[in-house]
């Protein structure tokens, strides 16, 4: 099983969703990415393919 981690030099795209909710909420930083890059790769596989 292959796992990828996020560092500090992970390559991020110029821009993610997040929702305006996501900002109040106490989570920390790190939860919040990958929150964004979760909902980016679903929105990306449910729009963009064929």
């Amino acid at each position: 099983m292959n796992c990828e981690f996020m560092i500090a030099s992970t390559p991020l795209p110029p821009c993610m969703p997040l929702p305006k909710a996501m900002l109040r909420l106490p989570v920390s930083n790190t939860a919040k990415v990958m929150y964004a890059r979760l909902l980016d790769e679903i929105l990306t596989r449910c729009c963009f393919t064929d």
